[in-house]
């Protein structure tokens, strides 16, 4: 019974980890200046369906946090 406890937890614990997943990256315009306010959005490739959607900061930086494994791409 401890046994199938433990591997219980260790399941959990496991897909708790995976599913902290992430995808972030910084918008440049052609002279290296950051875009701000740029909508980014993440597109599920085989239905289209917008996943997610994030706006850069200041800096041109935007996250993706708790992305699934799937074949997704990134619209500007």
């Amino acid at each position: 019974m401890m046994r199938k406890l433990l591997y219980l937890f260790a399941f959990i614990c496991s897909s708790a980890i995976f599913a902290q997943n992430s995808v972030s990256g910084k918008i440049l315009d052609k002279n290296n200046k950051p875009l701000v306010e740029v909508e980014v959005l993440l597109i599920n490739n085989s239905s289209q369906e917008t996943l997610k959607a994030a706006i850069t900061d200041k800096d041109g930086n935007f996250e993706f946090e708790s992305v699934k494994f799937e074949e997704v791409k990134i619209v500007i």
